[in-house]
């Protein structure tokens, strides 16, 4: 049974601002297509979660890192990452399902570990995953990961290749 709690260690540093080794939780300027004057905080985009963005901005500072992280937990922690065996994959399928969309972190899975690939959740891709030894796994899903945003492009692609190969530190 994974840990939300180390894995989303593990994604906050790819969404949030740090100053002297912590998070700081200011909204910056995060335009999309559809708004060019959108803000994130910590990831959270005011186009895409207008509700949540703007219930965190209204908190003071510091009760703003657990209304993130309590964010995080409803939106993109469900009970099939609770059920991976290794922290370090669920903690980077949960990065993936933040940054690319939860289908496509449950395709690199699947392909990662030989699972009949349909971008569902499932008992067969938790059997497959936790069958995989992580040796074998990380590596084919951050390639399964990074062939995505390859396939993509764009001027952001050095910065999606980077985050697609890191890889948690902890057991």
């Amino acid at each position: 049974m994974s840990d939300f709690n180390l894995c989303y260690s593990f994604l906050l540093p790819n969404e949030a601002l740090f100053e002297n080794g912590a998070p700081v939780f200011e909204p910056k300027s995060d335009p999309t297509r559809s708004d060019p004057a959108a803000q994130a905080l910590a990831g959270i985009n005011s186009a895409y979660w207008p509700e949540d963005f703007a219930a965190i901005i209204a908190l003071p500072q510091d009760q703003r890192g657990p209304a993130v992280q309590d964010f995080y937990k409803r939106n993109f922690w469900g009970v099939w990452l609770d059920k991976l065996d290794s922290n370090k994959i669920a903690a980077m399928v949960l990065d993936a399902s933040v940054n690319q969309g939860e289908g496509w972190a449950v395709r690199f899975l699947q392909t990662a570990c030989g699972a009949t690939v349909d971008g569902m959740w499932g008992p067969n891709t938790i059997a497959a995953a936790n069958s995989v030894p992580e040796s074998v796994l990380i590596p084919a899903f951050v390639a399964a990961r990074k062939a995505r945003y390859t396939a993509i492009g764009g001027p952001s692609l050095p910065q999606w290749l980077a985050r697609a190969d890191k890889v948690p530190q902890f057991a």
